[in-house]
């Protein structure tokens, strides 16, 4: 996301709370191309998932805003974020399957994860630590928010963008009742899932996250 009146750039990993943050900035959530919001067609990405090098490659963001603008991050635990892509997938998605399958993206999940179209969800498997790099090198963000402590963060850059105390309201993005009854009907993550780490990408490898300094 990209504002040009609060002179800010938001990278939004998946289920890191991206969505509030960007319907605070008035971003149109059906569609914002002007934000960064939507479908690329050329990229063959939703512009919010965007990473840095995918975001200057669209042109959405030029070189001197991206130096001169304030960049802010959200991170998250990778085995909650896991979860919850997984989650997320299969409400939204429409598709139903073990967790193996959702983080080989394969069986039901292998079209929505894997065929590039209006449809895609692949950008809920990709690593947080693609979003830390541009043309290989670190990215230095202004600010780096962990979900966990997501309150003080945004009390943080409230005061850095000399936005009110209030800018950032909670919001629910899942169907709690619906999710809470797939849980019981056991067609969602187990705890037994949670456990295996490699699962936790596709390489087999657990995902850790360094914050360049």
């Amino acid at each position: 996301m990209v504002s040009h009146k609060h002179r800010c750039i938001f990278i939004h990993i998946s289920k890191c709370a991206g969505t509030t943050v960007e319907e605070a900035f008035g971003v149109d959530t059906t569609g914002d191309a002007q934000m960064g919001y939507g479908w690329n067609p050329d990229l063959g990405i939703h512009m919010q998932h965007a990473t840095p090098d995918e975001l200057l490659t669209s042109g959405l963001v030029s070189k001197a805003q991206w130096e001169t603008y304030y960049k802010f991050i959200i991170v998250r635990n990778p085995y909650a974020r896991a979860y919850s892509d997984y989650a997320w997938v299969m409400l939204n998605g429409d598709v139903w399957g073990p967790f193996g399958d959702f983080i080989g993206a394969k069986g039901a999940f292998k079209k929505r994860l894997n065929v590039r179209s209006v449809d895609y969800m692949g950008e809920h498997l990709r690593s947080q630590s693609e979003y830390f790099l541009l043309a290989g090198a670190p990215v230095a963000y202004d600010q780096v928010i962990r979900l966990e402590s997501a309150k003080a963060g945004f009390a943080t850059l409230c005061e850095a963008l000399n936005l009110p105390e209030d800018f950032f309201k909670s919001s629910a993005n899942v169907n709690k009742k619906k999710l809470q009854n797939e849980i019981m009907t056991g067609k969602v993550i187990t705890l037994r899932d949670l456990t295996n780490i490699s699962q936790l990408n596709r390489n087999g490898k657990q995902e850790t996250i360094s914050t360049p300094q």
